[in-house]
């Protein structure tokens, strides 16, 4: 195991306990350390996994246990890439984390420095530490927003690593990466990666515990056929009976949102079926400067931002949502449609109100005749991406500058459509959403990008 020259070990957290890390080097499962991190094989990261030495009698799920199969339902669970090894660090806190996340060396060194001089009688976190790094970047740092804007120079000066940097600028998302900054995807990116490396800790726990059980004495580790969806029997029967008026359910829709494994379990507890839908908030999104949760009702958009943020986070197990909601409980909220073209022409609540809300400006701040829309309990409308001329700073009128281009489009069924985002603004939507949604929540794994 490494060591230090001082005893800044004792301030270290070890990434894996003793007996986890012995039962897999017995098996050479798990390489020698070496640099402060190890190789470990991917075979034990597989979603369904069982030993040739005693075969399972069906599939194994690991925790969380709730999860469907998004296999066949979502593009983003057949995207993949096979590896036989991947290193995790020794120790949480380091340089070797920083550098999986998504930092260059010497920025993970830098951001290393700060860690160790602030530890003696600090509360803040090494995560918490970690974003005021990227939240404090530079005096000559500036923003990416656009295709106009220089995307890469962003990511050096916040001393991302070349990894995440491609993933970041792969050309077929980049219509999404305009629907926010560079430094919103860099922090995201960040935090998924960090939280992706924390529950790999209590899952290589968990998996050396399932084959112990097994009595596994070494040899191959097979992986056993994924099970089909829990709910493929029930939509078959669904659609046999569909035609039949005395059979018909009522009318309702489903919402759906990428995420990864941590906000996920946030939003849903398994176990007492209590929803949060503030778990998936973000502020200064398009419907206002407050912290809202954005859904969609069309899959593919979902689906196309969960492919790309296992590109951005390859350990991250990736999870789309899915929540169905009735008309009943729709027709109890007062609806704002913030539609962004009619006729073919740009709206101009839209140019407004967007730009405003991306730009934090609070409702007190907006002209009068938009201040309605944060008065109701939910918005409907558009995406938008962020048009040519979004550098800050901006004036009021800039959102004149907004066109149809500039609306997120998304293909469907073979053909172009606009992409759609509801938000549940009110407290009292809030909570009737919560309320709502105990039973009717589907969450599809749709695994890493990496194992």
């Amino acid at each position: 195991m490494a060591t230090f020259g001082d005893n800044r070990s004792q301030h270290l957290t070890e990434f894996l306990d003793y007996q986890t890390t012995a039962y897999f080097e017995m098996f050479c499962l798990f390489k020698p350390a070496f640099g402060n991190k190890r190789e470990i094989s991917t075979f034990i990261l597989s979603p369904f996994i069982s030993s040739s030495a005693s075969p399972p009698t069906g599939a194994q799920m690991f925790t969380p246990t709730h999860l469907a199969n998004g296999m066949g339902k979502f593009n983003a669970a057949s995207l993949f890439e096979s590896k036989k090894t991947i290193e995790i660090p020794l120790y949480l806190e380091s340089v070797e984390t920083l550098e999986m996340i998504g930092f260059c060396p010497q920025q993970a060194e830098l951001i290393m420095g700060f860690w160790w001089a602030l530890l003696e009688g600090t509360q803040i976190s090494f995560l918490e530490l970690v974003l005021d790094c990227i939240d404090e970047p530079t005096d000559s740092f500036q923003d990416s927003f656009g295709p106009d804007d220089d995307w890469e120079r962003s990511l050096n000066q916040l001393g991302i690593s070349d990894k995440l940097k491609a993933a970041i600028l792969m050309p077929q998302y980049e219509d999404i990466r305009y629907t926010a900054s560079c430094l919103f995807w860099v922090k995201e990116a960040v935090v998924e990666n960090y939280h992706a490396l924390v529950a790999l800790k209590s899952e290589l726990a968990e998996r050396a515990n399932h084959l112990k059980s097994l009595n596994f004495t070494g040899g191959l580790l097979t992986y056993s056929t994924i099970p089909k969806n829990q709910d493929d029997k029930q939509d078959t029967q669904d659609a046999a009976q569909s035609d039949s008026p005395a059979t018909k359910k009522p009318w309702t829709t489903k919402f759906y949102r990428a995420s990864g494994l941590e906000r996920a379990m946030a939003f849903y507890n398994e176990t007492t079926g209590k929803i949060d839908n503030d778990a998936f908030a973000i502020a200064s999104g398009d419907f206002g400067s407050n912290s809202l949760t954005y859904w969609t009702t069309q899959k593919e958009v979902a689906d196309k931002y969960a492919c790309w943020k296992k590109h951005k986070s390859p350990l991250c197990r990736t999870i789309i949502t899915e929540v169905e909601v009735t008309a009943e409980f729709l027709s109890q909220l007062r609806p704002t449609y913030l539609q962004g073209f009619e006729d073919g022409k740009i709206v101009q609540d839209f140019q407004q109100f967007t730009f405003l809300s991306r730009h934090s400006v609070a409702s007190y701040g907006l002209p009068e005749h938009l201040r309605h829309i944060t008065e109701t309990d939910m918005t409907i409308g558009h995406i938008l991406k962020y048009p040519k001329s979004h550098r800050q700073p901006l004036p009021r009128s800039g959102w004149k500058n907004i066109t149809t281009s500039d609306l997120l489009g998304i293909q469907i069924n073979g053909g172009e459509r606009m992409a759609i985002q509801w938000a549940f603004r009110s407290q009292k939507a809030r909570k009737m959403f919560n309320a709502q949604s105990r039973g009717k929540v589907v969450q599809y794994d749709v695994f890493r990008f990496t194992f």
